[in-house]
């Protein structure tokens, strides 16, 4: 991965976080081909920052913290699918959803020593669709910080990765 590469990377989360905090705001609208699009975006990026950031640092917890914020974004994408006209509000979750963002929650505790970083989850009752994409952009957000930091630094050429 190039320089520009791995900057372009940071800017599509980016795009995909302000994308999904306005998602998350927009909880009486219904879910809709929007959702779906975002959500495939949203779990790739999230599983090649996963990739980049363990090649970066070695560190298996945030490669396992990314890489189950794509899976529960892959699971969303399917109850989406099935919720397609309900409001956001109203979209209910499944317990698999939930059990993996509170191992996301253990993953970001392990890498950083700090408590959680959703906000939402086993505090709003019911967990629906919008609040867990509030949870999960407060959670890709640490990710891209982290990746953020984590490359100054490095210089890519070809295959290879010099630290500077």
């Amino acid at each position: 991965m190039s320089t520009r590469q791995l900057e372009r990377l940071v800017e599509r989360a980016e795009r995909l976080k302000v994308q999904g905090k306005r998602i998350a705001e927009r909880r009486e609208e219904p879910v809709s081909n929007t959702d779906l699009s975002w959500l495939q975006g949203f779990r790739r990026t999230a599983y090649t920052m996963a990739d980049v950031l363990y090649d970066i640092i070695k560190e298996p917890s945030w490669f396992w913290f990314l890489n189950d914020i794509g899976f529960v974004a892959h699971r969303l994408y399917y109850i989406a699918r099935e919720g397609k006209g309900t409001k956001r509000k109203d979209l209910q979750l499944d317990e698999i959803s939930k059990t993996y963002m509170k191992y996301i929650d253990e993953y970001y505790k392990e890498a950083t020593g700090k408590e959680r970083c959703t906000w939402l989850l086993d505090v709003q009752e019911p967990y629906t669709y919008s609040a867990i994409i509030d949870d999960l952009m407060a959670c890709f957000n640490r990710g891209i910080e982290k990746l953020e930091e984590e490359s100054k630094g490095w210089v890519f050429k070809g295959k290879s990765m010099w630290k500077i």
